[in-house]
């Protein structure tokens, strides 16, 4: 039997090369080393805290100089910083020479939309890489925004006839939310407008109401009409509410 010796270097190599699997092997692991120290020498990551304040610089280049917070309609002034719409608009509006918040310094009235800087705004706070006082009152600000958004929308709506816009309003009353707080009496006037336009769900809810006492006057026998009513009219909760009185 031939040794790996006489069969090494394969064809393949030069005639000469001495060489052994073990020292091919040894060669491959040195290079992996020299590799490895290559990469530790230089990083392909920022360490943390050079991230972190790379991260504190952002927050503080998008805060606005007049709130201290961070913009929800963010604009940028003439003095090229970037303010809350609002604020900016009432301090441009002030007697007197203008000047930059920021620097205090003079400045025109001009203000340009920045729409980039709130996707970016959004999108560093929501994936958590702006975190702290400033992001949750940012986050606060963005759901009390879009909480009178839905009001408003979900009000013209009720006001137009919108049953289940009616429905809607009566059972964030009902629950306190969304920026509403919460009311037993006001929830059912709206369950009652519901009702008045044959909605199942406000008929049913209304007459909970008269069952509970929740807002109105308890009047079982009224309750019990209304449960009817919603059950005829092919609600679930109606027939449930029914079958419970």
């Amino acid at each position: 039997m031939k040794e790996i010796s006489d069969t090494w270097p394969p064809p393949c190599l030069p005639r000469g090369t001495r060489t052994t699997i073990h020292e091919t092997g040894i060669t491959r692991l040195r290079r992996a080393n020299m590799s490895d120290k290559v990469d530790n020498d230089r990083p392909l990551h920022r360490p943390p805290e050079h991230q972190s304040e790379l991260v504190k610089t952002f927050e503080a280049e998008f805060t606005c100089a007049i709130t201290l917070e961070l913009p929800l309609d963010p604009v940028t002034a003439e003095d090229g910083h970037v303010y809350e719409r609002s604020a900016i608009e009432a301090w441009i509006e002030r007697p007197g020479v203008l000047k930059s918040p920021k620097f205090n310094t003079p400045m025109g009235p001009r203000l340009l939309p920045s729409t980039q800087t709130r996707n970016v705004i959004e999108q560093m706070v929501r994936s958590g890489v702006i975190k702290g006082p400033k992001a949750d009152a940012w986050l606060k600000k963005t759901e009390r925004l879009a909480d009178k958004k839905l009001l408003k929308d979900t009000y013209a709506k009720a006001d137009s006839g919108d049953a289940d816009a009616m429905l809607s309003i009566g059972n964030w009353y009902f629950f306190g939310q969304h920026g509403l707080e919460k009311d037993l009496w006001a929830a059912s006037v709206w369950y009652n407008g519901g009702a008045l336009v044959e909605h199942p769900t406000c008929t049913a809810l209304l007459g909970q109401c008269r069952w509970l006492e929740t807002g109105v006057d308890k009047d079982k026998d009224t309750a019990r009409w209304l449960f009817g009513i919603a059950a005829t009219s092919g609600s679930e909760l109606g027939c449930f509410f029914l079958a419970e009185s």
